[in-house]
């Protein structure tokens, strides 16, 4: 008899498609293994109805169950650690001047990996994973977290016998051959809001006030889903739509809140920089940012004024909404 699932027992990895490789290319066994984080903390494989109820004019009773396309969906939440590699990946569109694009990956996963019977052991080969949106998101006293919803051409395991064949392309490898694969650990320090971060209007000294205690920001591939051919139930493209930046950072209104009050109603712009640790780690760049709605609220608070400003980005070029995340560098204080 098979055995319950136990928590905490699970591994994921993942693996970059190698550029001009046909979208839906599944890893093969010599394709390099990347880890995702110490810390991911969701792992979420989905798709729509498998079926239609149909019903004919003449019973009441359903008719058919039409079977619908496989539009699977991969989310992903994980903390991220100085020597990610992952988000820069899936932020980062491809650019050749003329042409903007984003990489795909496919993803490992396993589920009650601790247990001894191999049957009683799932594993999820996720192909054709590309990022549509990217939110990271932290307050005080929290970690940053990172969650990534991905649009997925396929999805195999070895839970479904007809599927067994398809895992990792090259022969039909074992469980052995599939944990041999797996990546060394991240070594670098968790990313944590009040720890070495910087946010501001540049990536060393020009903060946007005394005081901010909350940032969240969201990047939007807006891929289309409408990828599948009249022959086929997988996804055979996930194009890259419009790209869009915008975020919101809880912040104090220092000097009474004149400057900002000025700074929305002229439709001033600016660049956001989010350090998200300390020198080398990964840095979030949204360029040519305005506020998009002045609001200051006098309130009866023994604190001091804040309000959550939300802001827009609106770069001027692809190469600009291509390169979004960069590397940490040395802050200089006063």
């Amino acid at each position: 008899m098979s055995d319950i699932t136990r928590p905490f027992q699970n591994k994921l990895w993942y693996y970059d498609v190698p550029l001009g490789t046909a979208y839906g290319t599944c890893p093969t066994m010599a394709t390099v293994a990347k880890p995702v984080s110490c810390e991911w903390r969701v792992a979420r494989i989905s798709m729509g109805d498998k079926h239609a109820v149909n019903y004919g004019a003449s019973t009441p009773a359903p008719t058919t169950l039409w079977e619908q396309v496989d539009d699977f969906k991969f989310h992903l939440e994980y903390v991220p650690q100085c020597d990610d590699t992952l988000l820069t990946n899936v932020i980062n569109r491809l650019s050749d001047g003329y042409f903007c694009d984003l990489r795909s990956f496919s993803f490992m996963l396993g589920v009650n990996t601790c247990h001894s019977r191999v049957s009683d052991q799932s594993w999820y080969e996720i192909c054709g994973a590309k990022a549509d949106t990217i939110r990271l998101s932290s307050s005080r006293n929290n970690k940053w977290l990172v969650a990534i919803d991905f649009l997925v051409s396929a999805v195999f395991t070895n839970g479904d016998e007809s599927f067994m064949t398809s895992m990792i392309t090259e022969g039909d490898p074992g469980l052995a051959d599939l944990l041999a694969l797996e990546p060394n650990a991240l070594t670098g320090a968790y990313l944590g809001f009040n720890v070495a971060g910087h946010i501001g209007r540049d990536n060393v000294t020009d903060s946007f006030a005394y005081i901010i205690d909350n940032a969240d920001i969201l990047i939007e591939h807006n891929l289309c889903e409408n990828g599948f051919d009249h022959d086929t139930k997988t996804r055979q493209y996930a194009v890259a739509g419009r790209w869009a930046g915008s975020g919101t950072i809880d912040l104090s209104l220092d000097s009474g809140g004149g400057h900002h009050w000025d700074e929305v109603m002229n439709i001033r712009t600016f660049d956001v920089y989010v350090c998200l640790g300390g020198v080398g780690c990964p840095e979030i760049h949204l360029p040519t940012c305005s506020w998009v709605a002045p609001e200051i609220s006098i309130e009866v608070d023994d604190c001091q004024l804040m309000r959550s400003a939300a802001f827009v980005s609106c770069p001027s070029n692809c190469t600009d909404a291509s390169k979004i995340t960069h590397i940490c560098y040395s802050r200089v204080t006063a």
